[in-house]
């Protein structure tokens, strides 16, 4: 009786602590959602197809004023258009809120990973970690793919460590996780499942567990696949042609490998890495002093466990080095490896600090770490490092958050060596605290009004241009019309002077090709235009049909 009242005191506190975090991660996810215009191309390219999904009925081919676009999978497209008809329309909130949700979700995740593999306070621990993040709260709030995807990843990889670790084994995991990889391929293609086979397969070579990798079943993890992936294959193939998947497997997967059409090519080995020290704040601190810190001091059951979080690591972090294709949001997947990662350094010190701490012998080489540490983060601004930070000033930001986090990471030490846990505690506490704030009151504006007066550019050429052939041309942000009129992209000047012979024909074009060209020029007038700190956009309007009431 009292084996089975402890556990039931167990499973209540476990509950609790899922509640807690779907709570507080719904509320730091989804209260900045609306807060910054639809300005990120990726994002608008979602919300035409989900808008045009949900009007047309046709759930089946994406597609953009019509034409099929095979960008992505339709699975973001279908959560899209089901979150426009839950919140009565187009808008902000309702295309970004299934990325949050799925964030939401992997908070869960982490601390169930994290509670599996080690313990209950460490998954929690992680799943703090993670709500703090500079990067994932970043991403999180943005209408893409990236996020579901990582969120079928982790139930994927959070089924693996339940059937490893049950005994008897149980095949419902193994239905959980082949089902949740075949739905990260209708997410994002075939990374879904390939990150799932790495993260696993890394770590059952690692291990030399022959027996695990048969129980895997791995000819039932094939034919789940092929019946999650395989009904919405057949119908767009029978419906948009083979050319369809044709251009949808080298935009997913092709092009991200160094395919021939290769955009955003970085051949630097180690562009990640200062991707994610800086992502990681204000927590980098933690994780690298946990992984400099010696695997001695884990008891033989946490050692495969450890283990299985480096792989995560390690494969993942390989896979996307050696890809050509290189792009700041594809670090989403491993933002929850390194939050159980630096929450086993906290739980660690937590339970061995006193005054005969173990930590003696590994204060020196972290302490010449941290000083130069914080030496290369001061200097961060000033790297010619290729982040894609959209403003100067991010960089700053970056740098300030990342050595704030570094400064804490020596106090927290300090206090722990000293013995005092609760300090430590109330300190871990408040840089949880201040990773949120940063996120809902700075993190989330960045850029915004740029943002806003692209998207007023874009709904005042709607009401001008009304069901006039528009053109735009050299333009890449223009997608974010996403009430906008019908158009039609250009693909060099000629086009744009062909298109010119029609009567009230409008162009949408930057004001650098606008003073480029002096055809255009010769053919067009400017109607409006915007004032931008980036790429600044004209409204063009055909010169043989300029009328009285239009300002020129």
């Amino acid at each position: 009786m009292a084996e089975a009242g402890r556990r039931s005191l167990f499973a209540r506190r476990v509950f609790r602590d899922r509640l807690l975090l779907a709570l507080v991660g719904a509320v730091v996810f989804c209260v900045p959602l609306a807060a910054t215009t639809m300005w990120f191309r990726h994002e608008a390219r979602f919300v035409l197809t989900g808008r045009e999904m949900l009007e047309s009925g046709d759930w089946v081919v994406p597609r953009n004023q019509g034409e099929p676009v095979a960008f992505y999978p339709p699975l973001m497209g279908w959560l899209v258009a089901c979150s426009f008809a839950i919140f009565g329309g187009l808008s902000e909130f309702a295309a970004r809120f299934p990325s949050a949700l799925a964030g939401v979700g992997c908070v869960v995740l982490t601390f169930e990973i994290g509670r599996t593999l080690f313990d209950r306070r460490t998954g929690l621990v992680a799943a703090l970690i993670l709500l703090s993040t500079m990067a994932w709260n970043k991403f999180v709030g943005v209408c893409q793919a990236d996020v579901p995807m990582v969120f079928f990843l982790m139930t994927s990889l959070w089924a693996f460590v339940r059937f490893r670790a049950e005994q008897p084994r149980r095949l419902r995991w193994l239905f959980l996780l082949y089902g949740a990889a075949g739905l990260g391929a209708l997410a994002k293609g075939p990374q879904g499942p390939v990150m799932t086979v790495l993260v696993i397969g890394a770590f059952l070579a690692w291990e030399r567990d022959r027996r695990l990798a048969l129980d895997l079943k791995p000819w039932l993890g094939a034919l789940i696949g092929v019946a999650v992936v395989a009904p919405w294959i057949l119908l767009v193939h029978f419906r948009a042609g083979p050319s369809f998947l044709s251009a949808l497997w080298h935009e997913t997967f092709d092009m991200a490998a160094g395919g021939k059409l290769l955009m955003h090519a970085e051949r630097n080995p180690f562009y990640y890495l200062p991707i994610l020290a800086a992502g990681a704040a204000p927590w980098t601190i933690f994780f690298i002093g946990a992984l400099l810190s010696p695997r001695s001091s884990s008891s033989p059951v946490e050692r495969p466990s450890w283990r299985f979080v480096l792989s995560w690591l390690l494969a993942l972090l390989v896979m996307f080095s050696a890809s050509r294709a290189k792009r700041i949001y594809y670090m989403i997947p491993l933002y929850p490896a390194l939050a159980i990662v630096a929450a086993t350094w906290w739980t660690r010190r937590i339970r061995n600090a006193g005054p005969k701490w173990e930590w003696v012998r590994e204060k020196g080489p972290l302490a010449v770490f941290w000083i130069g540490a914080m030496v290369v983060l001061c200097a961060f601004p000033f790297l010619p490092l290729k982040l894609e930070l959209k403003f100067e000033q991010s960089r700053y930001l970056v740098s300030a958050v990342v050595g704030f986090g570094s400064a804490v990471g020596l106090l927290v030490s300090w206090l722990l060596l000293k013995g005092r846990k609760p300090m430590a505690f109330g300190v871990m506490v408040a840089l949880v605290t201040a990773g949120i704030v940063t996120h809902l009151l700075v993190g989330v504006r960045a850029g915004d009004e740029d943002g806003r007066r692209g998207v007023a550019f874009c709904r005042d050429a709607d009401v001008r241009v009304g069901k006039d052939p528009l053109t735009v041309w050299k333009i890449q942000n223009y997608e974010a019309s996403y009430v906008g009129a019908p158009h039609a992209f250009a693909n060099s000047l000629e086009e744009c002077l062909s298109r010119a012979k029609s009567v009230g024909s409008w162009l949408v074009t930057s004001e650098q090709a606008w003073q480029d060209s002096p055809e255009l020029q010769g053919a067009y007038d400017v109607v409006t235009k915007t004032e931008m700190e980036e790429e600044n956009m004209v409204l063009l309007r055909v010169r043989a049909g300029v009328g009285p009431g239009v300002k020129r």
